[in-house]
């Protein structure tokens, strides 16, 4: 699999995926490299890349089929996802950056201006789920709330929610001896 590439290269890689074609990839021993350089040794990266086969399998959802079934189904996924990006573009009046803004951009670049905006209390697509789980979040925190003010208040077995961890119990010192 290789990228930045041609428009082919998605079916190509989809034809790896089904199985069609050996894939490899360069894996760098990066802690090696380091230690080398840490014993003073004149080390590059390439002295540390190997080339290992990657083995793929099938989607357990597509076990089923035939192996020209699972090319199929691959080359099917890619040409719907492509078809769909290209109307999506159509509709929005926008396109792809492409490989040359993709490969002149530093990839630590930070952008002009950072979103300021807090982050939601929950992360969910549906807006009723997301009402939902916040419900449900405030109810969790109220009953931990009045079990932590009666456990503060000296009532050691209060009854915290599922799922939650008790304070630590009011200090109450050490006992002297009498003197």
């Amino acid at each position: 699999m290789s990228w930045p590439g041609s428009p082919n290269d998605a079916l190509e890689d989809a034809v790896s995926l089904a199985g069609h074609r050996e894939v490899q990839g360069d894996w760098y021993d990066r802690t090696g490299l380091y230690r080398a350089r840490y014993r003073g040794k004149d080390a590059e990266l390439h002295d540390f890349t190997e080339l290992l086969d990657i083995p793929l399998v099938s989607l357990p959802c597509w076990d089923h089929l035939s192996r020209e079934e699972y090319a199929n189904e691959c080359l099917n996924l890619v040409e719907t996802i492509e078809k769909e990006t290209r109307e999506r573009h159509e509709n929005e009046r926008t396109g792809v950056l492409g490989t040359p803004v993709i490969l002149s951009t530093h990839p630590q670049k930070r952008p002009h201006k950072l979103k300021k905006s807090p982050a939601p209390l929950v992360h969910a697509k549906d807006p009723e789920e997301r009402a939902a789980m916040t419900g449900r979040y405030h109810a969790f925190a109220a009953r931990f709330a009045f079990a932590s003010e009666a456990f503060r208040a000296g009532h050691l077995e209060a009854n915290f929610p599922e799922g939650s961890f008790r304070p630590a119990a009011p200090y109450v010192g050490r006992a002297r001896a009498p003197d």
